[in-house]
């Protein structure tokens, strides 16, 4: 198994009361995979949040308080995400020799010869390739408050059926929604430009949603010294955060963009 999640009432897995669940978490890890992902929802908390156990050191330990559908979003992208690197790395992690294909309806060979088996009396069975998974990730930009019923038609409603869909074809796909992507601690310390801009870098698709509101300024434009934010140099000040992501996702590269970006304004109609 990759994931355990666990809905509790406020139990806290230590001392004799979760003595039990521990032993197990950390013989699993030990001896079958190293990256299982634990998570406790105490569902008894009054709001949704993250809270530190001090007495775990795991980075695969996760106990969160409360209830909200980013919850789940959290745990499912969090542990497909170590899943698939896990899967990826399965060769490394085991020492597995290097297996070469002949191509689809011939046997796999490997570097040590087969052994010779003309005593058989029918033909070895025919192995075919497994489908590879691939991944879609979407980035939704817009401002938060003037947006947010449309984000959760989104994440509620869109995306867990696009999902559906796409797994049909081999394909995980997931939405980017930075509404609760940037902590508060992130923020003060001006590490808002940063985040956002390396989560549009990192998705296959962006989706940038326009209304009535432009969005929060910073100050500075506080970016890694890269090649990649090379633009924000030269780039005028006084601009939202908003307008730096649909830039970045778009404009930069607009060749390259023109078919992963998309752009969509609400009517003025529609609101009134």
């Amino acid at each position: 198994i990759d994931n355990l999640i666990i809905l509790s009432d406020g139990t806290r897995f230590e001392g004799s009361e979760g003595s039990g669940i521990m032993d197990f978490l950390n013989k699993y890890r030990h001896l079958v995979n190293p990256n299982l992902l634990f998570v406790n929802v105490d569902l008894s908390g009054r709001k949704a949040g993250f809270c530190e156990e001090s007495w775990t050191s795991n980075t695969n330990d996760v106990y969160i308080t409360g209830y909200s559908d980013q919850i789940l979003s959290y745990i499912a992208q969090r542990g497909d995400t170590g899943q698939l690197a896990h899967v990826d790395k399965i060769d490394e992690a085991y020492n597995l020799r290097a297996i070469k294909t002949a191509g689809i309806g011939k046997l796999l060979q490997s570097d040590t010869p087969a052994p010779k088996m003309e005593s058989l009396e029918r033909p070895l069975p025919v192995i075919s390739t497994a489908p590879r998974w691939r991944t879609a990730r979407v980035f939704i930009s817009s401002t938060f408050r003037d947006m947010h019923g449309e984000r959760d038609l989104l994440t509620r409603f869109v995306f867990p059926e696009l999902r559906a869909r796409a797994k049909k074809h081999f394909i995980n796909v997931y939405e980017v929604d930075l509404r609760w992507g940037v902590t508060e601690d992130e923020a003060k310390s001006n590490k808002s430009i940063e985040i956002c801009l390396s989560e549009v870098s990192r998705c296959d698709l962006f989706i940038g949603i326009l209304g009535d509101r432009y969005g929060w300024i910073p100050e500075r434009y506080l970016a890694p010294d890269t090649e990649e934010f090379d633009w924000l140099k030269d780039y005028p000040a006084g601009r939202s955060i908003t307008e730096l992501e649909m830039f970045h996702a778009a404009l930069c590269d607009s060749q390259n963009m023109g078919d992963r970006a998309f752009f969509y304004l609400r009517s003025g109609d529609f609101m009134r």
